[in-house]
């Protein structure tokens, strides 16, 4: 193993990822010199998603030390990079941008202790993912940023205002979410086809959320809400399909379990 600026890689795969096709990215390289030298790393928004992991392997491999340079993990910089089994960056990553490390296949633990942004599928389908650790008080969760980890087994959710589309829809091995004080809306499809699903523990702070969630899960999913049955009354339930999951009918509360369907 090899832990490169907070990126653990596997070594083998890591050698795979960009020698065998070392004189290609060398090319690469050539073709992008003037973005690379106006753009900095932003220049890697202009290569082929499958060429970016590869290429960023290559300057951290090399000892570059790339997160001295950056506040930012680039747009689809790691997307596709096999030989990455570990996350922990470092205190100066702000922002996680779009499909950073979306499907990196052997990624299993993601550490995450100051980023404020969090962007659309960060850390989409990255299928052997079990773990995650997120700070509490990141400003933006994007749209998919976790859907589809189908191995998820805990993740430590932050405090975001608004949860947006899909973010954990396809987390097939996730049994609990615990959503924390002071998230504000939940929009739609966030906990669909979460198929071990048996729980989801709701704060008083919600103030939206879209029906459309909780396609299937177990039969004996059950909702809880940490507020009372007067509360969750002012809970303000969207829905575009009528479709409303029957956990709803049995909503547990503080005070007592309710029956929403009349409100």
């Amino acid at each position: 193993m090899k832990n490169v600026g907070g990126i653990l890689f596997n070594e083998e795969l890591l050698e795979k990822n960009y020698k065998s096709d070392q004189e290609r990215l060398t090319k690469i390289l050539r073709d992008h010199i003037d973005e690379m030298e106006q753009y900095g790393f932003e220049w890697l928004k202009h290569v082929d998603k499958y060429d970016a992991g590869p290429l960023v392997s290559m300057f951290l491999s090399a000892g570059f030390p790339l997160f001295d340079y950056i506040n930012n993990v680039p747009e689809g910089c790691f997307s596709f990079t096999s030989s990455i089994i570990g996350v922990e960056l470092p205190d100066n990553i702000k922002n996680i941008k779009k499909k950073a490390f979306q499907r990196c296949n052997n990624l299993s633990t993601v550490i995450i202790r100051d980023a404020r942004i969090i962007d659309e599928n960060a850390f989409s389908n990255c299928t052997k993912l079990e773990n995650v650790i997120l700070p509490s008080d990141v400003g933006f969760l994007g749209e998919r940023a976790f859907e589809g980890c189908k191995k998820l087994k805990s993740i430590h959710l932050p405090s975001t205002d608004v949860y947006m589309g899909r973010t954990l829809s396809g987390c097939e091995s996730l049994p609990l979410v615990f959503v924390p004080d002071g998230v504000k809306e939940i929009r739609m499809y966030c906990f669909d086809y979460m198929n071990s699903l048996k729980k989801i523990s709701l704060p008083k702070s919600l103030k939206r959320i879209a029906a459309e969630n909780f396609l299937d899960t177990p039969a004996d999913f059950f909702i809880e809400y940490r507020g009372t049955m007067d509360d969750i009354k002012q809970l303000e339930m969207i829905s575009v399909s009528n479709y409303l999951h029957e956990a709803w009918t049995r909503v547990v509360c503080s005070d007592g379990t309710i029956d929403l369907r009349g409100y």
